[in-house]
């Protein structure tokens, strides 16, 4: 995510507003991993399990330390999003209503593995995704990570050290994507390729 944050805001002189999300499905498994308020309500419940507090506070300093680094011109906004794959489609859509979100960045359902194979499907998130892809309320994209989270940024900014490509077809949704990719392209550590498709 902090590789996407830096490569979205093109130049450095942009400015964006981002959410980073936690999701966490929440089921009769999980259930006893949030202690509830005195009332039983879930709404400012604390996190039992350390595993996942642990998690989110490694993410957390790692997005805090890039943004004091050198994500100036960024205003990150930590949220969690805690409920069942059946209705976890809403809340993202509803978060992304709220905050007036230009676009939605979603984890692909299956992770690459080191041999480069894709690894099995997460049910539940490729739920998820199809849901929010027919609901949301502004863009979507699907990211599909093939090494973009092993990549380091570099000291010199003219090394071009990421390849993008976008295709265009033809459309709104493609008008939309090829509008990003010229904000990516702005970036000096991206070279973008356009491929233009016609009948």
């Amino acid at each position: 995510m902090i590789n996407i944050m830096e490569f979205s805001r093109g130049n450095k002189a942009t400015r964006i507003g981002v959410y980073v999300t936690d999701m966490i499905e929440i089921n009769d498994c999980n259930s006893t991993i949030f202690v509830p308020e005195v009332d039983g309500s879930l709404e400012n419940a604390t996190m039992a399990d350390e595993s996942v507090v642990s998690l989110r506070e490694q993410i957390t300093n790692a997005i805090l330390s890039y943004v004091e680094e050198s994500g100036k011109g960024i205003n990150v906004q930590r949220l969690l999003a805690i409920s069942t794959f059946a209705n976890m489609h809403q809340d993202l859509c509803n978060l992304a209503e709220a905050v007036q979100a230009s676009l939605l960045i979603l984890p692909f359902h299956r992770n690459q593995r080191p041999d480069g194979r894709m690894d099995g499907v997460k049910h539940g998130f490729r739920y998820v995704n199809r849901k929010v892809l027919r609901q949301a309320p502004c863009s979507v994209g699907v990211l599909v990570d093939r090494g973009l989270g092993r990549i380091q940024k570099r000291s010199a900014p003219t090394a071009a050290y990421i390849e993008v490509a976008v295709v265009f077809i033809g459309g709104k949704d493609d008008r939309e994507a090829l509008y990003y990719a010229s904000r990516v392209a702005q970036h000096p550590g991206i070279n973008l390729t356009a491929v233009r498709f016609l009948e």
